[in-house]
């Protein structure tokens, strides 16, 4: 069973929000939530969706999961204190599906993340089944620094070999749980995302899944208009019978 973990549980700060959080914010005629939602949704491979959202936010998407026909969403349930904490209730919802003997896979996205291919979740799940995870990321096109404390430049990355951290971000369902539980038991609750996670608490190294440029998180209102561009270009090339991966 392959099962699509959606958090959606940020307020946007950076986004300056004034009402709603950015994941419901109106992108080309829907949420961004929804857009989200949609690509798990049309997959023939995902059998359930388990969405974290802000608890005063959780009866809004009831409504919109209902509207918009998302009939893979099993369970909407609250958030945590932080980002990880957040991921883990997710996680935890989705162990009462784990009666396959570990092989129950789990993908874990942004719900402010609307776009990527259709054939990634396939190369995700493909890549969880083969190396027993999935990081989907982009090329690094910009030269990547480190400094010190003081702003000096110590070194500098090799380019080719810098990739940029995407989602989903897959995984076996048994053992992203087993990670977070040893976190948990080390009192950490700061980890970025799921890959750090592994890197600290498996021998095994994360696989990275190529994604597209396109497969933007709205962090920033520049995200959000880019996004919203993204989508108007796409519109009119469907409508030309080209794509966007004619140009890359």
């Amino acid at each position: 069973m392959n099962i699509a973990i959606v958090f959606a549980g940020g307020v946007g700060k950076r986004m300056n929000m004034q009402g709603a959080p950015k994941q419901f914010l109106n992108l080309y005629g829907k949420p961004v939530l929804i857009h989200a939602l949609e690509r798990f949704e049309k997959s023939p491979l995902i059998d359930k969706i388990v969405v974290v959202m802000l608890n005063d936010y959780i009866d809004l998407t009831k409504q919109l999961v209902a509207k918009y026909n998302i009939t893979k969403v099993e369970h909407i349930v609250p958030g945590g204190e932080t980002g990880q904490d957040s991921i883990f209730n997710g996680i935890e919802q989705a162990k009462q599906y784990d009666n396959t003997e570990g092989k129950n896979i789990v993908l874990i996205h942004d719900g402010v993340r609307p776009i990527f291919e259709e054939d990634l979740i396939e190369r995700v799940i493909s890549s969880v089944n083969e190396y027993g995870s999935a990081i989907s990321c982009i090329p690094s096109n910009e030269t990547t620094v480190i400094v010190d404390d003081d702003k000096n430049i110590i070194d500098t990355t090799n380019r080719a070999k810098t990739f940029i951290a995407r989602a989903p971000q897959a995984f076996f369902l048994n053992e992203i749980y087993d990670w977070h539980k040893q976190a948990q038991a080390d009192n950490n609750h700061s980890f970025v995302d799921s890959c750090s996670l592994m890197q600290k608490y498996c021998d095994r190294n994360p696989h990275i899944v190529e994604t597209c440029f396109e497969n933007i998180k709205i962090t920033t209102p520049s995200d959000f208009y880019t996004i919203r561009a993204l989508l108007e270009a796409k519109n009119d090339m469907d409508a030309l019978g080209v794509s966007l991966e004619d140009y890359r």
